[in-house]
């Protein structure tokens, strides 16, 4: 019998530094987006994919070892091996939060860790897709001269998106694209027809409620050419903190074009919630995918005011005298300090709830509503991505390094047990309600295990957005920001 469960995730920093490149890059520029996928929920399917998920090869430690404690309860009932599991592709934790779910879906007597009561997720487009390439806008520009601004992602500002990408520091292209001036990754600008060799162009954008104002200068070359024109966008960050609500924003660009007065025209955009975190993208250009699930990782938030007082009442369970993280070196130390979390949480009364509707409606880019922390904990109400990011937030702040596992439909929470992350357990956190007590516990923790160990050929192949592992304190390391607390 195993010891505990090992779990030596290779992080290859070159690699998911490549993988965030090309999402943010695809993203950025003037890829074309179709729907096809359930809208609402983490349900998408995806030939090609992308994220902070390192490549992962976990399984049951060697024999040998001897288990005491919380380890040797979680180990006590036989864990079929992997690879009687690798074909196995229902999960029983993978259904409670798609759009239109029950909340019966979880009961105190039920065997299962979640039952399957949801209607069937909607299959998207399974065609594969060669490796993405980056494609500009089908702008229809029919004359020299002509011109027409664009938005990307659909004409939406997610601020979710804004906030925590806001200091990822990516590596220059090996070659830039000479058709494109100013911020070669721009969400927002015009395309031009250059009516002759050698035209001269101004842009400007005018300040507005989400940015300041913005300026580009260029001389276009190629007659005859499209060009894209970005100015480099200083976003107001407190701001967009505090969007609850979706909100319409007029925008208007002004073009001068060899030293002659402007022109300008006005695109509308939305302003998204700072709830909505957006999941994934499909390229009309190429027919690839893009995961952006990542973005999961900016709803962690270890720095949360509201944290502090759920210590002090995870203290009151007498579960443990204090949290150290890691420095006890004992697995079954951890253990505990997760249960007595759980255990503070339960005493608030916190209940699942399948909410997962965003504020607007994409054709093309898709999102989920998040509840930040003080949501779900005011209002006692998560579902398996608010329970998820919430202990995760916890965990992090006490220095135990969480990960989010997303499997179809559904997302549950993992946590390493030693620092250098060779174990780990599972957590599925929609089950707060279900039960309580040391025993439920750890059979909620053993259920998520073996849902996991179930799915280890998906997260091994790191290509299937419905199968991916956000490691948190990674997220961190590669400048994805937690969106800041905001009381307003």
């Amino acid at each position: 019998m195993s010891a505990s469960w090992q779990a030596p995730f290779s992080h290859r920093r070159t690699n998911i530094n490549k993988h965030l490149l090309t999402i943010l890059t695809l993203l950025f520029i003037f890829c074309l987006i179709k729907p096809g996928f359930s809208q609402g929920g983490l349900n998408a399917k995806s030939e090609k994919a992308a994220g902070l998920s390192g490549k992962t090869q976990i399984r049951p430690s060697g024999p040998g070892k001897k288990a005491a404690g919380w380890t040797k309860k979680l180990i006590d009932q036989t864990v079929s091996d992997t690879s009687e599991n690798d074909d196995s592709e229902d999960s029983s934790l993978s259904d409670s939060d798609e759009e239109g779910s029950e909340d019966d879906v979880i009961t105190e007597d039920s065997e299962e860790t979640a039952e399957e009561s949801e209607e069937p997720v909607e299959e998207a487009n399974e065609q594969e897709s060669e490796e993405a390439t980056v494609k500009k806008p089908e702008i229809n520009l029919t004359n020299p001269g002509d011109w027409e601004p664009f938005i990307e992602m659909d004409a939406n500002f997610f601020p979710s998106f804004l906030i925590s990408t806001s200091i990822i520091k990516l590596d220059a292209p090996e070659t830039s694209d000479p058709t494109i001036h100013g911020d070669q990754n721009g969400l927002i600008g015009i395309a031009v027809r250059n009516p002759a060799k050698g035209t001269r162009v101004r842009l400007t954008i005018s300040e507005n409620l989400i940015m300041n104002a913005a300026t580009v200068e260029a001389t276009l070359e190629k007659a005859d050419e499209t060009y894209f024109l970005c100015p480099q966008i200083s976003f107001k960050y407190d701001v967009l903190l505090k969007q609850k609500q979706p909100l319409p924003l007029s925008i208007n660009f002004a073009l001068s074009v060899d030293g002659k007065e402007p022109v300008t025209r006005s695109k509308t955009a939305l302003i998204r919630s700072i709830n909505d975190c957006p999941t994934f993208y499909v390229s009309l250009a190429d027919e690839s995918y893009a995961d952006i699930s990542f973005l999961f990782a900016a709803y962690v938030n270890e720095s949360h005011p509201m944290i502090d007082v759920l210590l002090k009442e995870a203290l009151k369970t007498k579960i443990v005298d204090g949290f150290d993280g890691y420095q006890s070196g004992d697995s079954d130390e951890v253990i505990r300090q997760v249960f007595a979390i759980w255990t503070a949480l339960q005493k608030r009364g916190i209940k699942y709830s399948s909410i997962t509707t965003p504020s607007a409606h994409s054709e093309v880019v898709y999102s989920q509503n998040v509840r930040f922390i003080e949501e779900s904990l005011n209002n006692i109400q998560a579902n398996c991505v608010d329970g998820s990011v919430l202990i995760a937030s916890v965990l992090y702040k006490i220095g135990i390094n969480p990960f989010l596992v997303i499997v179809p439909g559904h997302m549950y929470l993992g946590f390493y047990l030693d620092d250098k992350a060779e174990s780990y357990c599972c957590l599925e956190t929609t089950l707060l309600s279900a039960g309580k007590g040391e025993d439920f516990f750890v059979e909620t923790l053993q259920a998520t295990m073996e849902d996991f160990q179930k799915h280890e050929k998906k997260f091994i192949a790191d290509n299937d957005p419905d199968y991916q592992i956000i490691d948190i304190d990674e997220a961190r390391q590669l400048g994805i920001v937690p969106i800041a607390f905001s009381s307003h």
